[in-house]
């Protein structure tokens, strides 16, 4: 998934994703990269239900309930990302525990049984894939976070532990980031941006390439009105991915 803009979505209801991904121990090689997610304020950058070995590169999340939220899952990289005015900067849980994300949950498990791991591109990309679910599966273990950008918003990070990622490597900037335009959501970063001195190893995000081109099929681009992506629209007050999460593992520690 790459290069596009999404916007105004899941206004009326909660514990929703721009994008959304959800559980399986098998979908290695996913990429979610320079996409632009905003004004979404009852969603996150969502990673569910244990959802493990996708990659989340080079996107923009602006005005999101959560940036990167990690339900759980195991061997995601989540890496140069910014996220900016988020209710949340980075969330991770350990949801697994409560739930019981072992060899009995079959949204996880169930399309292990459909590959061979003794084969490309299993046995050549992968290899030992498994290794460190196995080892500890009920927690969010493998997961790497590096060289993402908080900027503005509410708490910085939700984390089991934390251990979980290092805050050096996944900083909150309060200056000036030398965006082109943020007012009309152009966050496009100078090339002298203090971003890329603040932290080592950001790479720029193109972000002019992101949204709708004209092709051949598309001969002419809507306007910003046209296509609401500077409307003021509001969401209705809902619950979040916090309460959701906190009910459920409830639910799951007692039982119905």
């Amino acid at each position: 998934m790459d290069l596009n803009e999404i916007h105004h979505v899941r206004l009326d209801a909660g514990d929703m994703g721009v994008p959304y991904t959800n559980g399986d121990w098998a979908a290695l090689g996913n990429v979610i990269i320079y996409n632009f997610a905003h004004d979404s304020p009852n969603a996150n950058g969502y990673l569910d239900d244990g959802a493990s070995g996708r990659t989340t590169f080079g996107n923009v999340f602006y005005k999101l309930s959560v940036g990167p939220f990690l339900g759980g899952g195991h061997d995601n990289v989540i890496e140069n990302n910014l996220i900016i005015d988020c209710e949340i900067g980075i969330h991770v849980d350990d949801r697994g525990i409560a739930r019981h994300y072992d060899a009995s949950a079959h949204h996880l498990t169930g399309f292990l049984s459909t590959i061979d791991r003794a084969k490309p591109p299993w046995s050549t990309r992968y290899g030992n894939f498994l290794a460190g679910i196995v080892q500890d599966p009920t927690r969010p273990t493998g997961n790497v976070f590096r060289y993402n950008v908080i900027l503005g918003g509410g708490a910085r990070y939700q984390l089991p532990n934390p251990e979980i990622l290092n805050p050096a490597q996944n900083p909150f900037f309060a200056g000036d980031a030398k965006f082109k335009d943020s007012a009309h959501l152009d966050f496009t970063l100078a090339s002298d941006s203090p971003l890329f001195s603040a932290v080592p190893g950001l790479m720029p995000i193109p972000f002019s390439q992101i949204g709708l081109k004209i092709d051949a099929y598309r001969k002419k681009l809507p306007t910003a009105e046209e296509t609401g992506r500077i409307s003021d629209r509001r969401s209705k007050l809902s619950f979040d991915s916090n309460t959701d999460v906190k009910a459920s593992d409830k639910l799951s520690k007692t039982g119905p």
